[in-house]
């Protein structure tokens, strides 16, 4: 389309008093500007991947320590949640106590059954958190 032609137009839709905006839209041949990581900056990552991926006999002693900690964690809520597993399947219903006691020396039993099915239920979910927690800390470990 000419330049004539565009006044034209222009001058069409001044006389129907309608306001147009412009917008200019990029060209295809304008490459969009990326923000330049310097060499240094490049330098800097490199050497703490290397760091990460060499780690120094140190870092390795500390990881495993680290480990065997999460292991003890782990392997202790396994024990608990066992030993509760088998509390339940050996309970009867009649003959079950839940003591409660504190460092002043104050106890608290109860003996009623449903009350007792309530703690052990939750006594049970958290200890299942928990164990999954210390099972997932385990498995992300990285040395």
């Amino acid at each position: 389309m000419s330049q004539n032609e565009q006044v034209k137009k222009v001058e069409k839709v001044e006389k129907n008093s309608t306001s147009l905006k412009v917008v200019e839209t990029p060209k295809a041949t304008q490459e969009i500007k990326k923000p330049l990581i310097s060499q240094e900056e490049k330098n800097k990552t490199s050497e703490e991947i290397i760091k990460m991926l060499q780690p120094t006999a140190e870092q390795r002693l500390k990881s495993l320590e680290q480990m065997r900690i999460l292991g003890d964690k782990f392997t202790f809520l396994k024990t608990k949640q066992d030993e509760l597993e088998k509390f339940v399947l050996s309970s009867d219903g009649t003959k079950e106590k839940i003591s409660l006691s504190n460092a002043s020396g104050f106890k608290f039993e109860v003996s009623n059954s449903q009350t007792i099915e309530k703690v052990l239920d939750v006594i049970a979910s958290d200890l299942k958190v928990f164990t999954e927690r210390a099972d997932k800390e385990i498995l992300n470990f990285a040395i």
